[in-house]
This record gives C-alpha cells, sequence and structure tokens, in this order.
C-alpha cells in the first residue's frame, strides 16, 4: 500500500507540475497579446487604415455636433430681417436655409460610423483570410 501510494503521488505530483507549466505558458501568452492589444504605437502601424477610419468617423461627429449647436443658436435669436419691422407687403421668410445644415447633421454621423465599420469588416477580413 505504501508503494502504490507514493506512485499515486508521484503521479499527481507530475500532472500538476505538467498543468501548472502549460497553464504558465498561456498566462505569458495573455500577457503578450495584452501588451500587443494596448501598444498604441503598434496598432497604428497594424492598422492605419482602422484608425483613418475612426478619425473620419470622429471628425465628422464633431463636426455635426457643432453644427448641431450652431443651428440651435441661429434659431433662438432671431436674425437681422427678423429684428427689422416685417413690410406689410411683403410674405413672411420660410427657414429654407437650413435645410443644408440639417442635411449634413444628419448625414455625418451615420456616415462616419458606417465607414468606420467598413473599415473593421475590411480588417477582419484581411487578418483571417
Amino acid at each position: 500500500m505504501d508503494e502504490e501510494s507514493a506512485r499515486l503521488k508521484h503521479r499527481l505530483r507530475a500532472e500538476i507540475d505538467a498543468s501548472r507549466d502549460e497553464l504558465g505558458m498561456y498566462i505569458s501568452e495573455l500577457d503578450r497579446r495584452r501588451y500587443a492589444a494596448l501598444d498604441v504605437k503598434h496598432q497604428i502601424r497594424t492598422h492605419p487604415r482602422v484608425v483613418i477610419g475612426v478619425g473620419v468617423a470622429i471628425v465628422a461627429a464633431a463636426a455635426g455636433i457643432v453644427a448641431m449647436v450652431v443651428r440651435a443658436r441661429n434659431q433662438k435669436r432671431p436674425g437681422r430681417s427678423e429684428r427689422r419691422a416685417p413690410s406689410r407687403f411683403a410674405p413672411p421668410r420660410s427657414p429654407k436655409p437650413g435645410r443644408m445644415i440639417s442635411l449634413i447633421v444628419r448625414s455625418a454621423l451615420p456616415f462616419g460610423v458606417a465607414m468606420a465599420r467598413r473599415f473593421l469588416r475590411q480588417t477582419k477580413t484581411r487578418r483571417f483570410a
């Protein structure tokens, strides 16, 4: 019984050591991947198209926000022509000049998001192909 328990003990220790070594390999691989994923310079060099797409999306979103703020300010303050007394014979002006700003605001953000998604899809297919 003593000899059998010693063999079992030895076998269990060998299995534990093998598992520990294998786990150590996994941990070192995860550490390497974590470092590579969080290294910004490496990511910019590796995925320049994605970085450009994200940059375009951020610029489009910022432009949309600025356009929305400008439009909101212009709607709150009456313009020069509205400050003057309206002519009795001229019909009231409709706010049509703001259509272009509205179109830009409504299309800039979705366009930027669509571009970023497209770049991400292209990068995924090229990496795994």
